[in-house]
């Protein structure tokens, strides 16, 4: 296990820079990958407008994979449901009615006051009578997630439930900063600081 520790504001070469320009220069002219363009005659290859724009492809990449991962749990609920619905015989939308909807509470006085209490400044003038209807719609579907997720995460282990989607990979280069361990360490932690931080100097 190695470590390493970079400034907050501490970041790879950016990719305009001439160094990061050089690099992507080079890598076209490498004849790697697909050919995107030529430039009097010199071939640009996929590789160097990739290299160029990173940051937003990284961001790209997590977006993907959030919306798989939203998209695959969603389908993985649906099919457990009605496999679980059908092993009771039951509709899913009664089974969903028997371990989601008969157990919701009614919120208590005190938790209604407590969110009123707590959202004044967006409520402005309201007054509680006015604004509580809503609140125990609020306080009902937070609990109805809870519930349903609750139901979900035990019928993923009742029916042995393996997810192999994993999250986008990104390559974090220490920059030459500071670190503890051996080189060749199977595992390599960095950690980002701001020395004018308040917060940072605290830790």
């Amino acid at each position: 296990l190695a470590f390493a520790t970079m400034g907050c504001g501490s970041e790879p070469a950016s990719s305009g820079s001439p160094a990061s320009a050089a690099k992507a220069s080079a890598a076209a002219g490498a004849g790697g990958g697909d050919v995107g363009a030529t430039r009097d005659g010199t071939p640009i290859t996929r590789a160097a407008p990739e290299a160029e724009v990173k940051p937003q492809l990284v961001e790209i990449d997590n977006q993907r994979y959030e919306v798989l991962s939203e998209g695959l749990d969603g389908m993985i609920a649906e099919a457990l449901v009605a496999k679980e619905a059908k092993a009771r015989g039951l509709s899913t939308e009664a089974l969903m009615q028997q371990e989601v909807t008969a157990k919701l509470a009614t919120p208590s006085e005190a938790d209604i006051q407590k969110v009123y209490d707590a959202n004044k400044a967006q409520l402005g003038n309201a007054t509680l009578d006015q604004v509580k209807d809503r609140i125990v719609q609020y306080l009902q579907g937070q609990q109805e997630a809870e519930l349903q997720e609750k139901f979900i995460t035990s019928l993923r282990e009742k029916y042995k439930t393996t997810v192999s989607l994993k999250p986008p990979k990104v390559e974090v280069a220490d920059g030459g900063a500071p670190s503890r361990g051996p080189a060749n360490a199977p595992v390599t932690i960095i950690e980002f600081s701001d020395y004018e931080c308040p917060f940072c100097k605290r830790a």
